[in-house]
């Protein structure tokens, strides 16, 4: 028999009981050493193959190997653990079934420890006189289990918490009877968790009340009625099918048949909540709407280190700035100046921003007239390099020393951000360059944030301000208020992120900094 230890290596069971189909041909295990595993036919014991642990695992992901648990067995000996449904797995469990799974699991772990130790017998008496003793071991179990309950009881020990109440946080497990504990504790040992998982959710009478003529026209009516941009409330929809409902019972009567029964509002109201919550979504708001609000975490894709996801965007920011007072213009010819878009002597500006998903430190900030491959190569250069000159420059307090190779970098669909200069650079770096969809800022969460950030926590501080939009702006004299130069706009951007931004505690760093990340 293979122990625990060899079975870990291999993704499917290896025992001498089980049946395995290979190439059409009947095996059985026979024995294992150095890292393959021999199987001896069934028809004929002599005829032997061998295959390695990596192959093995290649043919089973390819379903190549059928395995029967137990198929050496005559049926009636085969243990009824695995008749179950191998294709249920237990995080696919709804909560309830999975937490009454855990809390068999905790009593059976209790009893078996507690009966090596001579606790008790495998006596129903015995048991039953042990059962609190085994509640109470199920409970710590449990609270092993539990891991937030776990995270509290840490920070209590290390002195930054109050101590948890277990009792508050994890269930105690119920007594049950001595005969029911040891039914569990055999159905563990041949089949593990998955044997301990019941069928209590389907209990009850699962059919409908309603005929399937009467369910029809239900649903006819509240698709009609229901999903619609409208917005309609269950209330008015449930009204549109007592309508519909008395019109054709009016119709049948007629007819001499016997009537249809009217649905309440409550019967409306789980009817529709049984319907598929996405395509409920997209025929009320619309499918953009719908990906926003089925999107799979509210805090957007986590990763696991800096510099695996580099998110980079850019936008035009709300603020006007005055390029005569910088010398900016001086430095260009008149027509240069046209060709680059610098004729006026006040102009809004777009910021080029890259940030780190896991740290949200920014790793490069491009001021740019007009959006390009040459500012977001400039951008791509920071991410790279060491930006402590920019910090010293303006006198900022905390270092701007974070930089790297990144892992892969997520852009929008921007002329400068899909230039084939860009993907060149990021494929000679190594960076996996991904092109969102366009318009979907959700999947560039972490960067449109911070522009966000520095649209509500710096640009109201500068004079200048031009507003989101004219509804915001109304009648508020922005070019009359112009009075920072481009220069100063580019120090007060380093000297707030690096200051201000960086050292702030972050609701998504589990309120760390991104300095301290």
């Amino acid at each position: 028999m293979m122990t625990t230890a060899d079975r870990i290596l291999l993704t499917f069971d290896i025992d001498k009981l089980h049946l395995y189909k290979m190439d059409d041909y009947e095996w059985s295990f026979a024995y294992q050493s150095n890292g393959t595993v021999t199987f001896a036919g069934i028809a004929d014991p002599y005829r032997k193959v061998t295959y390695d642990v990596g192959t093995l695992n290649r043919m089973n992901g390819a379903g190549k190997i059928e395995m029967v648990p137990y198929g050496l067995l005559p049926q009636e000996m085969r243990p009824k653990t695995f008749q179950c449904d191998f294709d249920t797995t237990m995080a696919g469990l709804d909560p309830k079934t999975r937490q009454r799974a855990n809390m068999r699991e905790a009593m059976v772990l209790a009893y078996e420890d507690l009966y090596a130790r001579g606790v008790f017998k495998a006596i129903d008496e015995q048991i039953a006189e042990a059962m609190p003793q085994i509640r109470d071991a199920a409970a710590e179990l449990l609270a092993e289990f539990d891991l937030e309950y776990k995270a509290k009881l840490r920070d209590w020990k290390a002195g930054t918490g109050r101590k948890p109440q277990s009792k508050n946080t994890v269930a105690f497990p119920d007594s049950v009877s001595a005969r029911q504990l040891r039914t569990w504790v055999s159905a563990y040992r041949n089949g593990g968790k998955r044997a301990l998982v019941d069928n209590c959710k389907n209990r009850g009478n699962v059919n409908s009340f309603f005929t399937a003529e009467e369910i029809g026209l239900m649903a006819k009516v509240i698709n009609e009625e229901y999903l619609t941009l409208q917005l309609k409330t269950i209330k008015i929809v449930a009204e549109h099918v007592k309508v519909e409902f008395a019109a054709v019972n009016k119709a049948r009567a007629e007819n001499g048949e016997a009537p249809l029964r009217v649905p309440s509002n409550e019967a409306v109201r789980k009817f529709i909540k049984r319907m598929n919550k996405f395509h409920v979504l997209v025929a009320r708001f619309g499918q953009q709407e719908a990906m926003n609000r089925m999107r799979p975490t509210s805090m957007g894709v986590q990763v696991s280190r800096p510099l695996e996801r580099v998110e980079m965007d850019e936008c035009k920011i709300d603020l006007l700035t005055l390029l005569a007072k910088s010398g900016l213009l001086a430095m260009f010819a008149p027509e240069d100046r046209e060709r680059l878009g610098l004729g006026d002597k006040k102009r809004r500006w777009w910021l080029i921003m890259a940030i780190d998903c896991r740290t949200r430190c920014i790793l490069g900030m491009v001021l740019t007239a007009n959006p390009n491959s040459v500012g977001t190569l400039k951008c791509l250069r920071m991410i790279v390099s060491d930006k402590g000159q920019f910090a010293d420059k303006v006198g900022a307090l905390a270092p701007w020393s974070m930089f790297g190779t990144p892992e892969s970098i997520f852009v929008d669909n921007g002329s400068g951000l899909a230039s084939a200069l860009v993907t060149d650079a990021c494929a000679d770096l190594g960076t996996q360059k991904v092109q969102t969809i366009a318009g979907m800022a959700s999947m560039r969460s972490q960067v449109e944030g911070i522009f966000n950030t520095l649209s509500v926590g710096l640009f109201p501080r500068l004079s200048g301000r031009t507003f989101g939009n004219v509804v915001e702006r109304a009648k508020h004299p922005a070019e009359k208020r112009t009075c920072h130069s481009v220069d100063t706009l580019a120090n007060v951007l380093v000297r707030y992120i690096v200051d201000v931004y960086h050292n702030t505690p972050h609701q998504g760093l589990g309120g760390r900094t991104p300095l301290q990340q």
